[in-house]
């Protein structure tokens, strides 16, 4: 077997194995051939709860909303404030 010396005197493999970055894996192929079609699963809900909110069915509506809604808005997390406040005046 092939020793290998890297940069920092330790031996090992160099890190040129695996997948290089950027390469499309299959989610991501899916992902592109179904806008290439111009119909993705965040639409679809969008549409359904347009439907449903111009049908005048609002529970319908809410739940389509609350599906898609982590698509379109990121969580918000918790912020701890710390320190003491200073005095004014």
């Amino acid at each position: 077997m092939k020793r290998f010396k890297s940069s920092n005197g330790h031996g090992g493999r160099p890190r040129r194995d695996g997948r290089k970055p950027g390469v499309a894996n299959k989610r991501t192929r899916a992902i592109a051939a179904a806008a290439a079609e111009g119909l993705l699963p965040l639409q679809v809900m969008l549409e359904a709860m347009r439907s449903a909110h111009a049908r005048g069915d609002l529970a319908a509506a809410a739940a389509f909303a609350q599906d898609a809604a982590p698509y379109c808005h990121p969580r918000l997390t918790s912020a701890e404030v710390g320190g003491t406040a200073a005095p004014s005046g």
